[in-house]
């Protein structure tokens, strides 16, 4: 008998031996699993569109964080998650099927409820306005104040005919979450509680005070007072074990009519980094009302945020990250010293931490749903939904404290502001809803209108120059010097009407149409409204005759669609000429009150972006349901990119916005699970997924201006989108300057040529172990601190990587690196970022709760987990993950302005994490 090869041996393995025979009601659970879709649900065997649904029952989704959209990281294909700040609450970027666009958001619709959130950032900033003290916060993660422990399921819509009912909105896909809903029954009570412990995963190896001294003498610096008895690691001094807590309490119950869930969360994490960290508070009631044809649903949903920042947005040497990198060594941590004694630009990173950087944000969030079915089959729906925000940011820089780009102490006298914000986010929809069966036949439609309106309000004062730094200058502003202030209130509005209709033959054909037009007050009066249609279309071939009994292909279902969406989110009043009206004019003696034309100027022709995407898929179950899937191949056209072009400086404003490019992304994604193993006292499942997504600019238009912005940008026609172009590093010339390419080269992309995920659940008896596994692959990253701790500036000395170098002449003289405007940005430190992650390890135990306590406590589990516990990979920097999250204009050795997640600046550390953990029912 010949040997079966490996996969051939596994499959039999499955069907013959372990894989055991499911009922009929199991296999029909299965195939009427309702998932979650836009304005509605869909059995599984009924989607058309590319959803993938993940619930929070059956996935071991979840660990010790305070962000949702990382619980799906790594987890449904064709779905790139990035952390733009480690920072406790932190912001973060989710991409689902490439980039759509360069200066609107890139992140998908978020819909919480059935209430989509507000596309602006709520939380107020701090520092200064005039640029002064630059350590504003990092922007925050917008889903920060929902209790993880709330979530039911999380639906991810991701091709154009799932997400054009959502029109304007929908082009970056799709993200509906859940939350949990009361049953009939008794009343359940359920605690969940997790202690975790966080160190830091990397440190920048630096030079120690004997390496420090060689270095510079061989630059030809003399340095009198370097006491090579001392090794000061002062990354290691603002550092800290972190540590989290969290509580969370439920109950959930109800009768034939009324359902309740009630939840309440606290959630403590002290950062890795001393003075950063975040607090929140959250409560929940969802109640459903059900009595005949009548339905009523509503939810309640609150949160209380602190959040503390720490300094580190400051430059590439003054900041609290990069001061203890480059900060002496041969200094001791209770010096006297304010600032380095061989360069005083060099300011001790202890320092940092008397800034204070407080944020206190609240929110509510509350919505209701009546219907009542008229008709049979007919049902009018009005849905009412409220969302506001308060936020007050607390910011002190004390006179003791160095100002970003001041490296003298006390020349300042103090820097405060307090800054208050409120986001009101108001909606009311009116649906009718129609579903009926006629023998093979089944309608299910639906016809809306929406009005959503968002108001965002800002006020900040700001003072400098304070008496003492014992008044705390944020509650001291009136004894300020000098005190300034602004305010604004920016409305925006979104007007839509929409319908879908969706129709199902004999349960083997089913066809999926809707149409949405949006209106909205963002753009100019001539393009305010657009079309957005959407079609698709299902085949359950498992379902036709010569398929129907075939016992190694259960099910088999073929899906196309196509369609078109939008993206409205840029900021207000982009295509009118905006003034500010400040008390900047002078009349005889006296300042009065003066309008002046913002730095932009209006463009009348500014319309949105709109993406066009088709979609194949196909689902498939076999071997007797053990091996279930989803292959998709999509390929999408982005047109009317919208950029700011420079205007000619006579014209009195800098820029206008306009729309000047189109781009085209191809994608395929896998996803497969697999019930390895079902035996009585073990099993085995895993699940796998894989993308491979490209995005290339098509075209641009809008004349030289628009090229020239962007190739600024990596953006050049034929080529990769959101490249870097960058000229190649050949060596040094006999001067010592660095001999780079004359042209700028495609250098690759931050985004990835493929990423993948790999999770296995095993069960032994009553112990779980889950463990995760993520890659990505061929994304590259600049590696800024790498340039700028990694090669000396020899007009300032200051602490280095232990494998620094400096550039010399021929003649062995030390050069200024600053010698091309490209010394950084250039093939030299743009690295290979791919890696691999071990993300989560989660072993478990399940308590048999009868045995020991009998009716009272219905289930009893607790839980190690590890999070982030192994990298591989080539990068150098701490993070192939690690960059920045806004936008950044041109400094030094950077020459180009960079888009999010295009350069590595050193920012906030990342971490490994334990928790331990324990959840029981009653």
């Amino acid at each position: 008998m010949k040997k079966m090869k490996l996969p051939l041996a596994l499959a039999a393995l499955w069907v013959s031996d372990i894989a055991f025979a499911q009922t009929t009601e199991e296999k029909e659970n299965r195939i009427e699993e309702v998932v979650v879709i836009g304005y509605g649900s869909k059995k599984i065997k009924d989607v058309t569109g590319a959803v993938t649904n993940l619930k929070a029952s059956e996935s071991n989704i979840g660990g010790a964080t305070a962000n949702i959209d990382q619980m799906i990281g790594g987890r449904v294909a064709g779905v790139q998650f990035k952390q733009t700040s480690e920072q406790p609450g932190g912001g973060s970027q989710t991409i689902i099927r490439g980039r759509n666009s360069i200066f609107g958001t890139t992140d998908p619709l978020y819909i919480i409820d059935g209430i989509p959130l507000s596309e602006e950032s709520t939380v107020a900033n701090g520092s200064s306005l005039n640029g002064v003290a630059s350590f504003s916060a990092p922007a925050k993660n917008p889903l920060n104040s929902i209790n993880p422990n709330d979530i039911e399921s999380i639906a991810v819509l991701k091709d154009a005919s799932a997400t054009a009912i959502y029109g304007s909105r929908g082009a970056n896909g799709v993200v509906i979450i859940t939350t949990k809903k009361g049953k009939s029954g008794k009343a359940k009570i359920t605690y969940d509680t997790y202690y975790s412990w966080q160190s830091v995963v990397k440190n920048y190896e630096v030079m120690n005070s004997q390496e420090y001294l060689n270095f510079w003498t061989k630059m030809g610096k003399t340095l009198n007072s370097v006491d090579t008895g001392i090794n000061t690691d002062w990354q290691k001094q603002i550092q800290r074990t972190g540590v989290i807590s969290s509580h969370a309490l439920s109950m959930s119950g109800g009768n034939e009519n009324i359902k309740y869930f009630a939840s309440l969360g606290y959630f403590d994490q002290e950062g890795v980094l001393k003075n950063s960290g975040i607090e929140r508070y959250t409560g929940r009631l969802n109640l459903s009302y059900t009595k005949n044809k009548l339905a009523i649903n509503t939810n309640i949903f609150t949160s209380f945020i602190k959040d503390k920042n720490p300094a580190i947005q400051g430059d590439t040497r003054n900041s609290l990250v990069s001061s203890a990198i480059t900060f002496a060594p041969y200094l001791s941590a209770d010096h006297p010293y304010a600032s380095d004694p061989s360069s005083d630009f060099n300011v001790n990173p202890l320092l940092f931490l008397n800034i204070k950087d407080r944020t206190k944000s609240d929110k509510l969030n509350a919505s209701t749903d009546i219907s009542y079915e008229i008709l049979d089959g007919l049902k009018p729906q009005l849905k009412l939904g409220y969302e506001t925000q308060n936020s007050v940011n607390n910011f002190f820089l004390p006179n003791s404290a160095p100002a970003s780009g001041m490296s003298s102490i006390g020349v300042h006298g103090g820097i405060a502001s307090n800054s208050n914000s409120r986001n009101n986010n108001y909606l009311a929809e009116a649906l009718l809803n129609y579903n009926k069966t006629f023998g093979k036949h089944q309608i299910i439609g639906l016809a809306g209108y929406s009005i959503q309106k968002f108001e965002n309000e800002l006020t900040i004062a700001y003072g400098e120059q304070f008496p003492t730094d014992i008044l705390d200058g944020n509650y001291n502003l009136q004894s300020a010097s000098i005190l300034r202030s602004f305010s604004n209130r920016i409305p925006s509005t979104l007007i839509s009407g929409f319908g879908r209709i969706d129709y199902t033959y004999d349960g083997k054909y089913s066809v999926t149409a809707s149409i949405r037009r949006d209106g909205s007050s963002k753009f100019s009066s001539g393009n305010k409204w657009g079309w957005f249609p959407g079609v698709s279309a299902a085949w359950r071939i498992s379902e036709e005759e010569f398929l129907k009994d075939n016992k190694t292909l259960n099910e088999l279902k073929l899906r196309a669609g196509y369609g078109k969406t939008g993206n409205q989110g840029f900021n207000n009043y982009l295509s009118m000429n905006t003034y500010l009206i400040e008390r900047n004019g002078i009349l005889g003696q006296q300042l009065i009150s003066g309008a002046t034309l913002s730095n932009y100027t209006g463009n009348k022709d500014f319309k949105w972006e709109t993406t066009s995407q088709l979609n194949i898929g196909v689902d498939f179950e076999a071997f007797n349901r053990v091996l279930s899937g989803s292959i998709d191949a999509f390929s999408k056209k982005t047109k009317d990119l919208v950029i700011p072009i420079s205007l000619p400086f006579e014209g009195g404003v800098d820029h206008q916005w306009i729309n000047a490019a189109d781009t085209k992304t191809t994608g395929i994604e896998v996803s497969l699970n697999a019930r390895i193993i079902r035996k009585k006292n073990f099993s085995w499942n895993a699940n796998a997924n894989f993308s491979s997504i490209k995005t290339t600019v098509d075209k641009i238009y809008g004349g030289t201006a628009a090229r020239s912005a962007m190739e600024l940008l990596g953006f050049r026609e034929g080529e990769r989108a959101n490249a870097y172009l960058a000229p190649d590093f050949l060596g040094l010339n006999p001067d010592g300057s660095m001999n780079l390419s004359k042209d700028l080269r495609y250098q690759g992309t931050p985004d990835p040529k493929f990423t993948a995920g790999l999770g296995n659940n095993f069960k032994y008896k009553n112990f779980g172990l889950d463990v995760f596994f993520t890659a990505s692959v061929g994304q590259k990253l600049f590696n800024y601190a790498a340039a700028q701790y990694g090669v000396a500036k020899p007009e300032q000395p200051y602490n280095l990587l232990k494998e620094a170098q400096y550039f010399t002449a021929a003649n062995g003289t030390p050069a200024s690196r600053s010698g091309s405007n490209y010394w950084a940005y250039n093939s030299r430190f743009i690295e290979d970022a791919s890696f691999v992650r071990l993300q989560n390890i989660t072993l478990s135990y399940d308590l048999p709760a009868s045995e020991y306590f009998g009716d009272f406590i219905s289930s009893f589990r607790i839980y190690f987990q590890a999070q982030n516990l192994w990298t591989w990979t080539q990068y150098s920097g701490l993070n192939p993950e690690s960059s920045n999250g806004s936008y950044l204009e041109r400094s030094e050795g950077i020459p180009t302005p960079m888009l999010p997640g295009k350069i590595d600046l050193g920012g906030y550390p990342s971490a490994r994490t334990y928790s331990l953990g324990v959840n029981v029912s009653f």
